[in-house]
């Protein structure tokens, strides 16, 4: 999903001109804050300039912000905008240490950064607003789009584009040929067969396929419909309806990974959790409960029959890594027969 995204010139000729303008606002109001005047001279305009470009170029290539996703979140957005931030501010400041410029203060640095900031932000919440009231007084949407089957992941895209619809698109229903919650069957509008009818009646501008990817010839139809008719036709993969298990997905980049087998433990907050737990209670053990009981049973396990109090055996560990593991010894070790089984006394 990372790849989709609207990038049309108007994006790219308004969001970098509208930064700009921010960006030249922040300079002069950081100037006021400073020096008390609206003075720009000297070495600013300079900076200004290369300020600038520096952060157009960063916001385009390194962050995609100026990419209008509506599949991004709002706060997907603001942590892009001030990830640029804070690359370009890294930037700057190497600059400046390394030309050594006595001119160029922090707290002068600080302000600007927080300005363009705030700006940015409130600028692109503007432009949202504008536009969804202007589609609002014409009365028709930007966008419209049906979803195709009601698995989890279809109900999963529907409430992330309806709540996160930064670009106002408009869901018209669900065609399904399956049975349908309870919840969802207000929004149904029919069955597969009638989809296509309706999307040439409503004038859909977006399908999005959310069945089972083993259904090759419903997807090359519907992809072949949407070809000659001009709408988009997208996929939201079902994973679960595919393999007929539950999968995790795991992204490397864009590249998405299917797990089947559970493992909780791959992700590295579980494992300092589990590595903390296992230090505390297995301390407390040693420190309060051993000493208590460790007499006790080294006396029963010395009068059931001779022999050492402990044992070691080795156990496969992590990447199948054998290790000595000491264990209390619960059976007899004077058979004299050291490849015999454990066996009934």
């Amino acid at each position: 999903m990372g790849s989709y995204s609207y990038y049309t010139n108007s994006t790219r000729i308004l969001l970098p001109g509208l930064d700009v303008v921010i960006i030249f606002g922040a300079f002069r109001l950081a100037s006021y804050q400073q020096a008390g005047n609206w003075v720009f001279k000297g070495n600013y305009p300079l900076l200004f300039a290369v300020f600038a470009l520096l952060w157009w170029i960063l916001s385009d290539r390194y962050a995609n912000i100026y990419r209008t996703n509506p599949l991004l979140s709002y706060g997907e957005r603001f942590m892009r905008l001030f990830g640029t931030c804070l690359l370009h501010a890294g930037i700057v400041l190497s600059a400046a240490m390394l030309l050594a410029t006595s001119w160029l203060s922090s707290s002068y640095l600080l302000t600007v950064y927080g300005l363009i900031l705030a700006g940015v932000v409130a600028g692109r919440f503007l432009l949202t607003f504008l536009r969804r009231t202007f589609y609002q007084v014409i009365g028709q949407s930007h966008n419209s789009f049906v979803i195709v089957g009601v698995s989890p992941s279809a109900q999963e895209f529907h409430s992330f584009l309806t709540s996160n619809n930064a670009a106002d698109d408009q869901f018209r229903g669900f065609f399904t040929n399956d049975a349908v919650p309870t919840n969802l069957q207000p929004l149904v509008q029919g069955q597969v067969s009638a989809l296509k009818e309706y999307c040439l009646k409503e004038q859909i501008n977006d399908i999005y396929f959310a069945l089972p990817l083993d259904q090759h010839e419903l997807i090359e139809d519907l992809s072949r419909f949407a070809d000659q008719h001009f709408i988009s036709f997208r996929i939201i993969p079902d994973f679960q309806g595919t393999v007929r298990k539950d999968v995790n997905v795991y992204f490397y980049d864009h590249l998405p990974v299917l797990t089947i087998r559970q493992n909780p433990l791959g992700f590295p907050t579980n494992q300092v959790v589990k590595r903390l737990f296992d230090i505390c209670f297995s301390g407390a053990v040693i420190l309060m409960v051993f000493p208590l009981i460790l007499p006790i049973l080294a006396l029963l396990i010395k009068l059931d029959s001779p022999g050492p109090v402990f044992f070691q055996q080795l156990r496969p560990g992590k990447r199948h890594q054998l290790f000595p593991c000491y264990k209390l010894r619960t059976m007899r070790a004077d058979h004299g027969r050291a490849e015999l089984q454990a066996t009934a006394a």
